[in-house]
């Protein structure tokens, strides 16, 4: 009788590890979609050009966007690393085919009747910042001033 408890104890043994792997796997797709959900850039995130010549990639691309009204424009990435400006993420909207409310300051962003504006907010999608991102060479500012790095000037002390 002993030799049949334990064949009965074996069988039960696959099922149980079976569900075990299948609930990790469960578990790891939930979390895996969960992270996936929360990257792109996110409210605050900017993009400057003109900064650092030698960080951005010369792009001849223009971009066919639309600004937060509707109204179609255009932005020529050549002539916006070339005269300067940034965009900053005000709005990050949710769901897969996630949009921006974008906030472009600086120059104009195209030559023609195409151009955005000095001052707008646009609608982007995640291709388009990542576009526009890899143009300036990456998010955010180079600082383009030293900064003293001492004790005191952590510690919120003025530095004479």
């Amino acid at each position: 009788m002993r030799a049949k408890d334990q064949g009965s104890i074996g069988s039960m043994i696959a099922p149980l590890v079976g569900l075990s792997v299948g609930l990790l796997v469960l578990g790891g797709s939930i979390e895996i979609a969960r992270m996936a959900e929360q990257l792109g850039p996110k409210v605050g995130d900017q993009v400057a050009f003109g900064l650092d010549a030698r960080s951005q990639i010369a792009s001849q691309e223009t971009l066919a966007v639309t600004r937060a009204d509707g109204s179609p424009c255009r932005l020529d990435i050549a002539m916006m690393q070339k005269s300067g400006g940034s965009l900053i993420v005000e709005e990050r909207g949710p769901g897969p085919q996630r949009m921006y409310r974008i906030h472009w300051s600086g120059r104009n962003t195209a030559a023609d009747d195409g151009n955005c504006g000095a001052s707008v907010d646009l609608r982007l999608n995640d291709g388009q910042i990542a576009t526009l991102a890899e143009a300036a060479g990456g998010y955010g500012l180079v600082r383009r001033r030293l900064v003293l790095s001492t004790p005191w000037a952590t510690a919120g002390a003025s530095v004479p």
